[in-house]
């Protein structure tokens, strides 16, 4: 429990670095954490670059998923050249709140009640 919540605050920390309001975001941010161990420095820079170009008058929502596909994108980028497709499915299935990872379809907010909602 003790690791698993120092996990959950780094994700929270991660959400809030850059922006991040939603529950799925939070899970994004986990599933790095246990995952990939966290976002470099230059990784980091790449997100809010690409952050930066997110047209303002997107609604909320639309712009919340644009920056969790940025996030999911750049982190698996920057992962093994072995597993670059392996993690970019995992997390735009976060990012998205659905797709299919392994041969298993998930739908974030019908099977964990996660979805959009602040954390």
């Amino acid at each position: 429990m003790e690791s698993a919540t120092r996990l959950f605050n780094s994700a929270r920390a991660l959400c809030r670095d850059f922006g991040l309001l939603s529950a799925r975001a939070v899970a994004l941010m986990f599933d790095i954490k246990v995952q990939n161990g966290s976002v470099s420095k230059l990784v980091k820079e790449q997100i809010k670059l690409d952050f930066a170009h997110i047209d303002p008058k997107v609604p909320n929502n639309d712009a919340e998923v644009e920056r969790l596909r940025i996030t999911a994108n750049r982190r698996a980028s920057a992962a093994k050249d072995e597993w670059v497709e392996d993690v970019r499915t995992r997390k735009l299935t976060i990012a998205n709140g659905q797709g299919t990872v392994h041969s298993n379809f998930y739908d974030l907010k019908e099977q964990y009640g996660l979805g959009l909602e602040p954390y």
